[in-house]
């Protein structure tokens, strides 16, 4: 039907577009998440693209961080019920930040960024968002710690009070080393027909970091785990990325394997 395509400002072929993510709005229009060459040699902007089902331009949301030259990606998107677009990634100022940028539908400027950084103050990112009928967005992904150790995390954020309101933090869960020592990580977040929310990543088990099993996690609105499961070998790396509710409300994941099948 038709072809869109976005040439940023940055230096060809240092850096080049790449797309994450894309979702399509209640109103029809398309959103795009990824990232961009900025100005610099060394720079990559997060940004979101939307243009209508026609496929006409109608914005572009940029944001470069707290420097220049520096690695900024978005690798989801959600859009709530005020009509506006929520986009998750990470962000790198002093440190590497596990963030949302909330932005607004029709126009595309920013409304609100949320920054999480954890324990080691760097290398957190966050690659799955969702939201809820009342405005409640869900971020997840991982939370870089000392040792290095990844935890796994979600965040629940309070929805603003009008449309150039910010998100406050409401609830958080982190899980990971403290349960099996080694890595853990989540790369998508949906909404269930019951009103919880389903994970899927890895999770490390009780030996080396290469005993990394599929992960599935169900939680409720509260951030509250209402079941796990792990699937996966001994001694090889198992990882979700995806996962959806099948019609017998059980779940779909996809991912890779190297205990099953040819590897």
């Amino acid at each position: 039907r038709w072809n869109y395509i976005y040439d940023g400002p940055g230096p060809k072929p240092y850096w080049s577009e790449t797309c994450y993510r894309l979702i399509q709005g209640d109103e029809g229009n398309i959103y795009v998440a990824g990232r961009d060459g900025g100005v610099g040699d060394a720079d990559l902007d997060f940004i979101v693209i939307s243009v209508s089902d026609d496929g006409d331009f109608r914005w572009v949301h940029r944001y470069n961080g707290v420097y220049t030259n520096y690695y900024d990606m978005a690798f989801a998107l959600t859009q709530t019920p005020d009509g506006n677009i929520h986009a998750a990634g990470y962000y790198v100022g002093l440190i590497s930040e596990f963030g949302m940028t909330s932005i607004h539908g029709g126009t595309g400027r920013d409304l609100w960024i949320y920054r999480y950084a954890g324990q080691a103050y760097g290398g957190d990112i966050a690659y799955g968002i969702t939201s809820d009928d009342e405005g409640y967005v869900y971020v997840t992904g991982y939370d870089w710690e000392p040792g290095p150790e990844k935890n796994l995390v979600v965040v629940k954020l309070n929805p603003p009070r009008n449309s150039d309101g910010w998100y406050n933090f409401a609830d958080f869960i982190k899980i990971g080393s403290q349960w099996y020592y080694t890595e853990s990580e989540a790369n998508s977040i949906e909404k269930t027909s019951d009103g919880n929310y389903i994970v899927t990543g890895h999770m490390g088990g009780q030996g080396s970091w290469a005993t990394r099993n599929l992960f599935l996690m169900k939680v409720d609105e509260a951030c509250d785990t209402i079941w796990t499961k792990m699937i996966g070998g001994t001694t090889q790396e198992e990882v979700g990325y995806s996962v959806v509710e099948a019609n017998d409300h059980g779940f779909v994941a996809t991912g890779f394997t190297e205990s099953f099948g040819a590897g």
